[in-house]
Parts: C-alpha cells; sequence; structure tokens
C-alpha cells in the first residue's frame, strides 16, 4: 500500500495536483512560503551617517545574509543589508532570494534641517545641585560649585538647588528631589547634574570633571533651540501665569519643565559637623506642571525647524516666599531628554526674551 507522500507524488505525475493536492511540497499556511523584506525604520535623516537596515525572511528563517537587496528606485546593490544617503527622496527597495522576490518597500530619506552653522541663541547650562541642610560636607560643595561657576561660566550655568531631608531634617525639601536622585542614581552628597545629562560630585577632583562637564554642554550639546519665557503676577489673586516660548533651529520634539527657584533663604547649615546660621541660594520651591513631580517636563510635541511653540503654566504662590528673590526657570528639554536650553525671569512681571549670539 502506497504512503500518503507517495499517493500524493503519484497525482502530481498524473496532473490530478488540481483536486485538492498541492505539488510545491509547501501548504498555504507554510511560513517557508513568503520572502518578506523588512526595514528598521520608515525614514532616515539624508545626512550620510543615519542609516536604515533591513532584515529579510523566508518564512521564520532570517536569510539576510544569503538574500540579495536592491534599490530599485535607482538599480543598486545594497551592501551589508545597509542603506544611507546625503540625497532627500523615496526609496524602493526589494530583495531575491532562491528565486523568488520580495515585495517592494519603501524608506523615505528626509532632509537634514540641522543648522549647519553656529547656533544664533546663546547657550545656557542648568545645574541641579544636590544638597540638604544635614549635609556637613555641602557647604564646602557648594563652594567648589559656585568658584568653578564664577570663574568660567558666570553668564552661562544657572544653579537649583534640589534639598532632601537625607539623614535628617531639612526645611526647604521638596519631593521631586527624591525622584530624579533615584532616576539618575544619585550615591553621595554633594553632587551636579549638568543639563539633566552628566552627574558628577562636588569636590575638588585633580580630573576636575564638574568644570568638564560644564564645558561639554557648551561644546559637545550645542544649541539648537532659544526659550524665552514671562511671568504675568496676579497680587491680589496671588497666582502667576508663566508663558513659556520655544524656538527651534530645526525639527525637534521638545518638553519644558519651569521651575520656581527662591535666593537668599535664611536658615540652619551642617558646616563640617556644626549647625549654624546659614544663606541658602538657589533654592528650587515649586516644580510647575500638571503631572506632580514630572521634572522630564511638559510636551510641546514637534516643532518644525524656524519655528515658535509655546506653553503656559498657573502657578500659585506661596505667602513664604519672598518674591523680590523669586525667579522662574524655564528648561527646553531635547528628544535626547537633556536640557538644551534654558532662560529665567522675576516671578514678579519679569519677561525675558530669546538671548540671541551677538553679532
Amino acid at each position: 500500500m502506497k504512503s500518503f507522500k507517495q499517493l500524493t507524488v503519484l497525482l502530481c505525475i498524473l496532473g490530478l495536483g488540481a483536486a485538492g493536492f498541492s505539488c510545491s511540497g509547501n501548504t498555504d499556511d507554510d511560513p517557508a512560503a513568503e520572502l518578506t523584506l523588512k526595514p528598521s525604520a520608515a525614514a532616515i535623516t539624508a545626512n550620510g551617517s543615519d542609516a536604515v537596515t533591513f532584515k529579510v525572511t523566508d518564512g521564520a528563517s532570517d536569510v539576510t545574509a544569503e538574500a540579495e537587496i536592491r534599490c530599485t528606485t535607482d538599480n543598486t546593490a545594497v551592501e551589508n543589508a545597509s542603506f544611507s544617503t546625503t540625497v532627500a527622496g523615496e526609496y524602493l527597495f526589494q530583495a531575491s532570494y532562491g528565486g523568488r522576490t520580495s515585495k517592494t518597500v519603501k524608506v523615505t530619506a528626509k532632509a537634514d534641517e540641522t543648522p549647519s552653522g553656529p547656533s544664533q541663541f546663546v547657550r545656557q547650562i542648568c545645574v541641579m545641585e544636590f544638597t540638604g541642610q544635614w549635609c556637613a560636607n555641602c557647604p564646602a560643595g557648594f563652594n567648589y560649585m559656585n568658584f568653578i561657576i564664577s570663574r568660567n561660566f558666570p553668564d552661562a550655568a544657572h544653579v537649583i538647588a534640589l534639598h532632601d531631608n537625607g539623614s535628617g531634617s531639612d526645611e526647604f525639601a521638596i519631593d521631586v528631589q527624591k525622584t530624579i536622585a533615584r532616576d539618575y542614581g544619585l550615591t553621595g552628597y554633594p553632587m551636579a547634574l549638568v543639563d539633566m545629562r552628566d552627574l558628577r560630585p562636588l569636590t575638588a577632583d585633580t580630573d576636575q570633571s564638574f568644570k568638564k562637564s560644564l564645558q561639554a554642554s557648551l561644546d559637545d550639546y550645542p544649541a539648537h533651540c532659544g526659550v524665552a519665557v514671562k511671568s504675568m503676577y496676579d497680587a491680589a489673586g496671588k497666582k502667576a501665569k508663566v508663558t513659556v516660548r520655544v524656538h527651534s533651529e530645526k525639527t525637534e520634539t521638545y518638553r519644558v519643565a519651569v521651575w520656581i527657584i527662591e535666593d537668599g533663604l535664611s536658615g540652619t547649615q551642617n558646616v563640617g559637623g556644626q549647625y549654624q546660621d546659614y544663606t541658602h541660594s538657589h533654592v528650587a520651591r515649586l516644580l510647575a506642571g500638571s503631572a506632580p513631580n514630572n521634572y522630564k517636563g511638559e510636551s510641546l510635541g514637534e516643532i518644525p525647524a524656524n519655528t515658535e511653540k509655546s506653553k503656559e503654566f498657573d502657578i500659585t504662590v506661596d505667602p513664604a516666599w519672598n518674591l523680590d528673590n523669586t525667579s522662574v526657570y524655564a528648561l527646553a528639554i531635547g528628544a535626547d531628554g537633556y536640557v538644551n536650553n534654558m532662560n529665567l525671569c522675576k516671578i514678579v512681571d519679569g519677561d525675558a526674551d530669546y538671548e540671541r549670539v551677538a553679532e
């Protein structure tokens, strides 16, 4: 008695495969029946370095290394399953393997809108200082930080002092400090987070890592946006309406964080093991926004190149704040999660326009 397989072969030879039998050896639900070309992205930037990579599958098998991939737009072979270009446009691709051809896929190469020259906006650096009244070494850390900034970045670096209860009590503690410390792996005090990018100790190390981090913000992370901030104070209602505008030089997704900072606060401080009267600077009093502890900011969405978007924040003013010493810090946070630029103004009717590089 013939087996089912032998019967199938016989029926194929006799031309009876159409009567419910397949002669290919593959049924319709066999995944090996389809050759698929899949790009890693639907769009890339036409800058010569941004690239799309391709994967070719024969059913469930990865055959990328054996397949031939071609750009049918200009009939060129795709080497190493990777494609990049400096010419904007739409590109079509197909893969061939085992005598079969995949369906065509499309990849769009967008024009590179990265500014070709220096930014028109002055670069401002955000420094988040981790400190506490209980911290015996924090005054020395503050002095070191202030020395580095005043000597090297007097008009470029702006401090947000984030107080924490830590191992003792702190009347200036702010809840969001714990969230940021956790997210960035804070291991001790005093430390500084530069542009929400780089965490450094505030100690006079021979490597001067804090100073180098500030310089890196200027050299390696230049501005591609400007920030303008305005605060309208309602004395009767004890409220302030803050408007932040962000002008981007390239198409980019941004978030905006608004902090209320008070300077010159009197209190005690552990200084080298002894508590004494102390004046606290740049103290974070409030992080504005609809979500608590959302230090990564409120979404502005995508800003097309050479345009601006704005966002308003309503601030309830604490009667304990000395408004003469209270400011609004507005941070523009790019798609990489780093502060790209910032600006600040007084909370009482302050108005700071875009700061542009002098010609």
